[in-house]
């Protein structure tokens, strides 16, 4: 072998030594899937852990689906398994690459697809809720693409880090902690199926009218005046490649709030049923369905921003009936082949009679 050979391939052997441990440490120094920092991001990092094709319906959103949609409380009910796919402040730009990034894994009956943020913009971009969305996929085209998305306006550098985090966290590594080492060997789920269990309990003090809705109903009708909130052009486009995307993938898009009573608004029912309507889906907004009693003052933790495990299990009997009435799914529960979901129902609710 010629001494050129010989230092060519030396050099080739060095430059992937290089990039691997460059790597390696970019994952050491990112905070995502550090359980203290990020705890969020288990509701993702664990999709990835379920058996391909056993995921019957998928919910996908921001901080409302991991707080208050609990699969195994469906589960319980009605044998149909489900995940959530959701990061904190989840913009729709996001949800739709996170929705095709299910499908390479799993082939849902369903998307549910939180609409708390149909009416945010670009301005409304924040780096943490980027980063939370993007950091916990895995690398491949639906990764890439996320990143490429000019809805993320990100620069160049951004795009960068997204593809090695050592360029964004590096200053990190005087800072890092016993759960930054964890997560490169623990392998225990910290989520039930991607929901959070929270015990607290802190009441909405504000009002809330389930009627309201009704009420602004009859003054457009009286007035005779459109609806003046409208979705982000921004939301909408992806709204659309969601609806083509299910369309291509034979599974069921529904579009669904869950209840948040700061925020939402019958503008906001008005506009998504819109939408609904034309694109021929269908819409369940929580906030104004009589079937489901949310009881602002002990269902949620933090003043109505989100449910805790008493509203989850409301949202759960609900959907459980939602479900079995506008699906025709298998009940899993007698399924040998589904065995790991009876264990995780089993420590669920071990779990929710010490927290409750």
């Amino acid at each position: 072998m010629s001494k050129k050979i010989e230092n060519s391939i030396k050099g080739i052997i060095f430059i992937a030594i290089f990039i691997v441990l460059f790597c390696s440490v970019g994952v050491l120094l990112n905070p995502n899937g550090t359980y203290e920092e990020w705890f969020q991001s288990y509701s993702v990092i664990e999709f990835y852990k379920k058996k391909e094709d056993t995921v019957d319906i998928i919910y996908v959103g921001n901080s409302c689906i991991y707080t208050g949609v609990s699969p195994l409380e469906i589960y319980d009910r009605i044998g149909v398994t489900g995940y959530p796919l959701s990061t904190p402040r989840q913009k729709l730009w996001a949800s739709y690459y996170w929705m095709k990034e299910a499908l390479k894994y799993q082939k849902p009956k369903a998307f549910f697809v939180e609409v708390g943020e149909a009416f945010a913009t670009k301005k409304n971009n924040d780096e943490l809720a980027i980063r939370r969305a993007i950091d916990s996929m895995k690398f491949g085209k639906n990764k890439l693409e996320m990143i490429m998305d000019s809805n993320f306006e990100l620069s160049n550098f951004d795009k960068l880090s997204c593809i090695f985090p050592i360029l964004r966290y590096h200053s990190r590594a005087t800072k890092l902690k016993e759960t930054d080492f964890r997560k490169l060997v623990v392998r225990e789920d910290y989520t039930f199926c991607g929901f959070f269990v929270n015990k607290v309990t802190k009441g909405y003090k504000g009002k809330f009218d389930k009627k309201a809705k009704q009420k602004y109903l009859e003054l457009m009708e009286k007035a005779k005046v459109e609806n003046t909130t409208e979705i982000s052009k921004e939301s909408e486009e992806k709204m659309k490649q969601m609806v083509e995307l299910c369309k291509n993938n034979h599974c069921e898009l529904v579009l669904i709030k869950i209840p948040e009573p700061r925020d939402w608004t019958p503008q906001k029912n008005q506009a998504i049923t819109e939408f609904a309507t034309n694109n021929h889906i269908k819409f369940i907004d929580l906030n104004y369905d009589e079937n489901i009693n949310i009881n602002w003052e002990t269902d949620t933790q933090d003043e109505g921003d989100h449910l805790n495990i008493k509203g989850a299990e409301k949202i759960g009997e609900y959907l459980s009936n939602y479900i079995k009435q506008n699906f025709t799914i298998e009940d899993h529960r007698n399924d040998e082949n589904y065995g790991e979901w009876n264990e995780m129902l089993r420590r669920y609710k071990e779990d929710k009679s010490i927290t409750k």
